[in-house]
């Protein structure tokens, strides 16, 4: 198996491998703060900094410790109904990997979900990504079946309606090439995961080679022992999931019980209401990671009576808008902040910074370019 290569990400303001959470004194801190003047237009490397002004892009969403996704592959009917209501009741979101070609009908003897009930799914909040058309091993496809297999795929998502922008690949099998991921990354896809066992650090060395952990025949227990781990690491953990269904008849190889699914489901939940984890599809945090990695971040005032900043980036806006987590210093009279970015404006709660009352902390979030201002209020 061939690894592809590493995106570009030039000079960028991104998270630093230092961490002021101790100094916070607030273990949701997940990103150094950066000094302003030390980023942006110079991309010098970045500095620790507590005064006024100083901001970080934190590395989750939500400044949490750990990202989760979860990718159903395959599209299985019995998966789609004993999974789809659980996380909608727990107001998540996942990824199913879908091989066109066999939707309405069998995939390895499986029901496969019809049409209307993958275009209910992605109306409920869930990401329907790709795992080929035909479910052919694509690494073994001659160049211009390659092509076609991903465009036919392309074809159908597209007429699934409102999506989220950049579709994700889940390699059939797991195999793939560089032909493979280079013709992914032409055709606009945004990630690709395999099926090599791990977990992922919070920058990927490559987002087309993401590694993934099986969950066949794991109960709520074993579930839960991933995602601890990924926590304490602080990387992303991609959960492969298959057959979820009650019986498993024909002794399918990837198979979980219902219920461990939807223990699993309420502990995730917790997890997030806990600011531990953020649980989002894979199109969600491969977009995020892209643009926290890439985004510069340029100071344009700094005085008692507003912090004033701009965003930049290179990645295209009409795929990478997801909003990211900042953190700012900001003065100790600012107990409350109004943030502005382009037309919208909202109040959030500053907190205490370290012991001597002198500076304050604020988190909220804003797309990845235009202009931002902090003020008292």
């Amino acid at each position: 198996m061939m690894m592809g290569s590493r995106d570009p990400v030039g000079t960028a303001c991104g998270p630093s491998t230092s961490s002021i959470a101790r100094v916070a004194r607030g273990p949701w801190l997940a990103a150094a703060l950066l000094s302003l003047g030390a980023c942006g237009d110079g991309g010098e490397d970045t500095l620790l900094c507590l005064e006024p002004g100083c901001t970080a892009v934190a590395t989750w969403q939500g400044a949490a410790k750990a990202a989760v996704s979860m990718v159903f592959d395959d599209g299985y009917q019995s998966t789609l109904d004993h999974t789809l209501q659980p996380l909608v009741d727990a107001r998540l979101a996942a990824t199913h990997a879908v091989p066109s070609a066999h939707v309405g009908a069998e995939l390895e003897g499986i029901p496969v979900a019809p049409l209307a009930d993958w275009q209910r799914a992605v109306a409920l909040g869930m990401e329907v990504g790709s795992h080929g058309s035909t479910h052919a091993i694509l690494s073994q496809l001659p160049a211009e079946q390659l092509t076609k297999d991903l465009e036919d795929w392309l074809q159908w998502w597209r007429a699934l309606g409102a999506q989220r922008p950049g579709p994700t690949l889940t390699y059939p099998t797991g195999r793939y090439d560089d032909k493979v991921t280079q013709e992914a990354r032409r055709l606009g896809f945004v990630a690709g995961r395999a099926t090599g066992s791990g977990l992922n650090p919070p920058s990927p060395p490559d987002l087309f080679a993401l590694a993934s952990q099986g969950t066949s025949a794991s109960d709520a227990a074993g579930l839960q022992a991933f995602t601890d781990q990924a926590a304490a690491a602080g990387g992303w953990l991609i959960e492969r999931w298959h057959l979820v269904a009650e019986t498993n008849p024909t002794n399918y190889c990837c198979w979980n019980r219902p219920a461990d699914f939807r223990a699993h489901v309420q502990q995730l939940r917790r997890d997030v209401d806990a600011a531990t984890l953020w649980v989002a599809p894979l199109n969600e945090v491969a977009r995020y990671v892209r643009e926290r990695d890439t985004v510069r971040i340029r100071s344009v005032s700094t005085s008692p009576q507003a912090i004033v900043f701009a965003l930049t980036s290179d990645l295209d806006a009409a795929v990478f808008d997801l909003p990211l987590t900042l953190t700012t210093v900001v003065p100790a009279s600012w107990t409350q902040v109004r943030v502005k970015w382009s037309e919208s404006e909202d109040a959030v709660a500053a907190e205490d910074l370290g012991a001597d009352g002198t500076r304050r902390l604020v988190r909220y979030r804003v797309a990845p370019r235009g202009r931002v201002t902090l003020s008292p209020g």
